[in-house]
């Protein structure tokens, strides 16, 4: 800081401005990061992020004055704001599920990396040989691209399927069965396309609205020597110690990601974030104080050092591999330039205020930490004392909250929560990426289809891993005339005996008896929807089960959800059942 400042007799305004403008540039770069690589595709964005880097990083080394500093500090906060989208996503789409974590993750430890080598190498070398040593990963990165392939995922949106196929086999290995993986990647990819009518609007709906998530250090990593120098602790001895620390703990969250799961480490992060916070505070908080002010270089290192090991372990990766895995297909998009833009305003009002606020008051300075410990302690609170709280942030997507997963279909337009151990059946898997083939097929139909179409197959279906069918939860969505109603069976338990008697064959099968135990109805007034929640008993001299279903009319959709369990299992997962059956809801 004071070397810059003095080579080019900058004010501490100019530096401030300096200082910021990469964050300021990377706002403008995520306002972009998106729509281009949904457009070009995430090598070709790379390509143009290495080159806003580049360009800055030079004119950086050899400026001459603030203005050519400025440009050049812009340029490369442009380039980095390309770069913290795409990276995250791109690695996320090519990565199998059970490494995708430590995958996305590898990109917050080369990061630390990089820091780690500014930090140890600023203690003794210039500023401009900096800029040039921060060139160096950009021009590396510039040859390695040719070398990658493109995203699956983004060649099946592009209509490329033979290319996404060959790509997805040369990831995986000559020997992998890729049909499932590449059947799961079109059908998500056909869902995005049928709701392609996404606006900026459509990130406030209920469904997107709470899938946020803020976290930087731009001020304590930006100005971490002058943290050290005003608490009176060597800043060469400190940020050397910083440098040889934030890889080894990168690399423990590198290992921890995908065995303790994203929440836990999450909430390890966040609280430590929180207790740094504090002790920085309580650091320059008691800075004047007689006899008691001594202790404020020893907490000024420990709270810095422990922010930065607690920042690289969790808070520094996990939101953005929770944003490249929460956010649905037809929504990614704009949701994670919002993300991306958030991230990088918030970081850019705090490097930009940092300096003045020390220069005002270090005490003072400390009250906002002391804010900013309060936000970690909230985060963690989120994460671990409330689940219904992470249920509504729809985290149970990636993760399981309380033991349960959450199933989101944005084709048909629902979702509700299942038991986290319980398995997707894959044959309608297999036969939905079959329809979406012929749907997309330029052949003409067969002159005759001798096989009936079966209007109450399940759309989807989840139950334990090697069960028989007995206890499963599925969901049939079935079309009926838009002036359709449930109403017009009369109340809960006229609508829950016509379900009853549907099931037994409307008494034509002697052999099955049905019995309605209970009825009621679950109100949305905010949508005007009428869910109706139904237990009934389905008896046979073979077998005995227990149902509950819940039934909704919604846009020329008859919605039914089907929990269903032997009658001598109900009273062990009856709990369970009517969690999921109460989760229920149309999203569409």
């Amino acid at each position: 800081m004071s070397s810059i400042m003095s080579d080019l007799d900058l004010s501490l305004a100019q530096f401030s401005l300096f200082g910021s403008l990469s964050t300021f540039g990377g706002m403008i770069g995520a306002i972009f990061s998106a729509k281009a690589a949904s457009a070009f595709g995430h090598k070709m964005t790379l390509w143009v992020a290495d080159l806003f880097c580049i360009t800055g990083w030079l004119a950086i080394s050899l400026a001459k004055d603030i203005i050519w500093l400025d440009m050049g500090r812009f340029l490369v906060g442009i380039g980095v704001g390309l770069i913290s989208y795409v990276v995250p996503v791109y690695i996320a789409e090519i990565t199998p599920k059970h490494v995708r974590g430590a995958f996305t993750f590898s990109n917050q430890l080369l990061q630390n990396c990089g820091v780690a080598v500014v930090y140890y190498f600023g203690n003794f070398l210039s500023w401009r040989t900096l800029a040039i040593i921060g060139s160096i990963p950009c021009w590396i990165q510039v040859f390695g691209l040719f070398f990658i392939p493109e995203s699956p995922r983004w060649l099946a949106k592009k209509g490329r399927d033979k290319e996404c196929e060959e790509v997805l086999q040369k990831l995986r290995g000559r020997k992998y069965d890729i049909v499932p993986e590449a059947c799961e990647i079109k059908i998500s990819v056909e869902a995005s396309k049928k709701n392609s009518n996404i606006n900026i609007r459509s990130l406030f709906e209920k469904r997107y609205a709470h899938q946020l998530t803020l976290c930087g250090t731009a001020g304590i990593s930006s100005y971490g020597s002058t943290l050290f120098k005003l608490a009176g602790f060597p800043a060469r001895i400190g940020m050397m110690v910083l440098s040889l620390i934030v890889v080894p703990k990168s690399l423990m969250g590198l290992i921890l990601v995908d065995r303790w799961g994203r929440r836990p480490l999450l909430m390890t992060s966040a609280l430590g974030l929180c207790l740094s916070c504090i002790t920085l505070a309580v650091a320059f908080g008691v800075k004047d104080v007689p006899g008691i002010g001594k202790v404020t270089p020893i907490f000024c290192f420990i709270g810095i050092l422990s922010f930065t090991m607690m920042f690289a372990i969790g808070m520094g990766a996990l939101p953005w591999i929770i944003m490249s895995e929460i956010f649905p297909m037809d929504i990614k998009v704009l949701a994670g330039s919002l993300v991306t833009i958030a991230n990088w305003f918030t970081g850019w009002i705090a490097n930009y205020g940092f300096n003045f606020m020390l220069v005002w008051s270090p005490s003072g300075s400390s009250s906002v930490l002391a804010i900013g410990a309060n936000f970690g302690g909230t985060t963690s609170f989120i994460l671990g004392l409330s689940p219904e709280i992470g249920r509504n942030l729809k985290l149970d997507v990636i993760y399981p909250i309380g033991g349960y997963s959450r199933c989101i279909d944005t084709v048909e337009g629902f979702e509700f929560i299942y038991p986290a151990t319980w398995v997707g059946d894959q044959t309608l898997l297999y036969r939905a990426a079959e329809k979406s083939e012929r749907e997309n097929s330029l052949d003409l139909p067969p002159a005759r289809n001798s096989r009936r179409k079966n209007v109450n197959e399940p759309v989807v279906a989840f139950g334990p891993p090697g069960s028989t069918g007995e206890l499963n939860v599925s969901v049939i969505v079935s079309p009926v005339s838009p002036s359709f109603s449930i109403e017009a069976f009369g109340g809960p338990k006229e609508v829950g005996e016509a379900i009853v008697r549907t099931v037994t064959g409307s008494g034509q099968r002697t052999d099955l008896k049905g019995t309605l135990l209970e009825s009621s109805i679950r109100q949305d007034s905010e949508r005007n929807l009428k869910y109706y929640e139904l237990e009934f008993k389905v008896e046979s001299p073979l077998f005995r089960r227990h149902n509950v279903a819940v039934c909704c009319a919604h846009s020329g959709r008859l919605y039914t959800l089907n929990a269903q369990a032997p009658e001598s299992a109900w009273s062990e997962v009856k709990s369970e059942t009517y969690t999921t059956a109460k989760s229920f809801n149309i999203i569409s």
